[in-house]
C-alpha cells in the first residue's frame, strides 16, 4: 500500500478527500527513538550511536511538513479544518 499523500492528492484534484481531524504522525519520538534507536518498537533497529533517529526524526518531519502544506492549501478553504 502507497500512503503517499502528496501523490494521491496529485491524481485526485479537487476536493475528493473528505477529513474532518488531521493527524500526520502518531507519536513521532517513539517512531524515531524507540524504532530506529533502542529498537523496541517497529521497525526494530538498534543503533548505539543514536544517529538513525536523528535521520528518522527528520524524515517524520519533513513528512509532516509536506501533509500540512497540502492541506493548507487545498482542503482548508473548502473544508473549513482548523486546530484542536
Amino acid at each position: 500500500m502507497n500512503l503517499n499523500f502528496p501523490e494521491k492528492k496529485k491524481r485526485c484534484p479537487g476536493s475528493c478527500v473528505q477529513v474532518k481531524y488531521w493527524v500526520t504522525i502518531n507519536e513521532p519520538w517513539v517512531v524515531a527513538v524507540l524504532g530506529y534507536v533502542s529498537g523496541s518498537k517497529a521497525p526494530g533497529v538498534q543503533d548505539p550511536n543514536g544517529t538513525y533517529g536523528y535521520r528518522a526524526g527528520h524524515t517524520v518531519l519533513k513528512a509532516h511538513a509536506a501533509a500540512y502544506r497540502i492541506y493548507d492549501q487545498e482542503f482548508r478553504p473548502t473544508q473549513h479544518g482548523g486546530q484542536f
